[in-house]
């Protein structure tokens, strides 16, 4: 766990370690800052949470260990300085002060060690789907059917039992259960894992960068499995030059959903960033384009056999001609 290990302040390493193990970061990181001591069992490698108890890796406990004996805290703003940490009952300890650490703290504490390895894609969310792949990785190992992993997923990561959550889980899982299958040997929290964990493009922020004509793309960045980074000055240019109704569907979430879904639409790479092997240049004319979430969904559900834009159009064509004829 490179990241983690690597991480100045073992206060912010343990951070990562928690949420890729299970603990939820929902709430407000309401776990993650009610967390005590004494719900640690070393002997048995388990934390005891308010509905569950999860286990922890060998990994974890070190990150732990030395989070919980840590006395300072090291700042990045201006000049470095160092912090002393009060003894306290909880993990997660809050500068100069015995009680709970403020949630904002904790947000900041992820955002410093993203910045710190440079991986903008770095947060919260991707911390915890990656541990959701992993786990779900070791469970298709010993045989576990894939209609018991997704339960047992939603419960160890506290994820709110519903059709939208198994559905995604799902979908995470299927675009990557090939390699999840055939590759769970190196699948683990090696930050040069063989894996690629292929997810679907997010709605990110839009990051600073200089206003080229054209910018880098498919810079590979390590998280627990290979992933490719995503200029989002390249999504945000596409979006500027195709608009914002989907190429394939020409669904518009504006006109569905009104002010909700307002500039609102995902970013599709006509050729799948994961099968680049380094940096390319991205022409947002030509290489990248709108679609919906359905849309992009069906375009990336087979790893192994990605649809084309026109592919898809033609489904729906033949749908509906289909069902027209009925």
């Amino acid at each position: 766990m490179r990241i983690v290990t690597r991480a100045e302040n073992p206060q912010d390493g343990v951070i990562l370690a928690l949420i890729f193990d299970g603990v939820s970061y929902k709430n407000e990181f309401e776990e993650l800052a009610n967390l005590k001591i004494d719900d640690i069992d070393y002997n048995n490698g388990r934390i005891t949470l308010p509905n569950r108890v999860i286990s922890i890796s060998e990994e974890t406990k070190t990150i732990l260990i030395s989070a919980i004996e840590s006395t300072e805290y090291i700042s990045i703003k201006g000049n470095k300085r160092k912090y002393v940490l009060p003894a306290s009952e909880y993990v997660l300890k809050s500068p100069r002060e015995k009680k709970q650490i403020p949630v904002s703290i904790i947000s900041q504490r992820i955002v410093r060690v993203s910045k710190h390895f440079d991986l903008d894609f770095l947060n919260a969310t991707t911390i915890s789907d990656s541990g959701q792949l992993y786990y779900a990785s070791e469970l298709l190992k010993v045989g576990t059917n894939i209609e018991d992993v997704i339960p047992s997923i939603i419960k160890r990561f506290n994820i709110n039992e519903n059709a939208s959550a198994r559905n995604k889980l799902r979908s995470m899982i299927d675009v990557n259960l090939a390699d999840l299958q055939k590759n769970t040997t190196s699948y683990d929290k090696n930050y040069n894992s063989n894996i690629e964990i292929e997810i679907i493009e997010r709605d990110i922020d839009a990051e600073q960068a200089e206003e080229d004509e054209y910018y880098k793309d498919g810079a590979t960045q390590y998280f627990h499995g290979k992933r490719y980074e995503r200029n989002s000055t390249n999504r945000r240019r596409a979006i500027e030059i195709h608009g914002l109704s989907c190429k394939v569907c020409d669904f518009n979430f504006e006109e569905v959903y009104g002010k909700y879904g307002k500039d609102f639409i995902e970013v599709h790479h006509i050729k799948p960033l994961s099968t680049l092997n380094k940096e390319m240049k991205i022409n947002p004319t030509k290489d990248l384009v709108p679609v919906c979430a359905n849309c992009h969904r069906i375009i990336h559900r087979n790893k192994n056999q990605i649809l084309s834009i026109e592919q898809v159009k033609q489904i729906i064509r033949d749908t509906t001609k289909k069902h027209s004829n009925l």
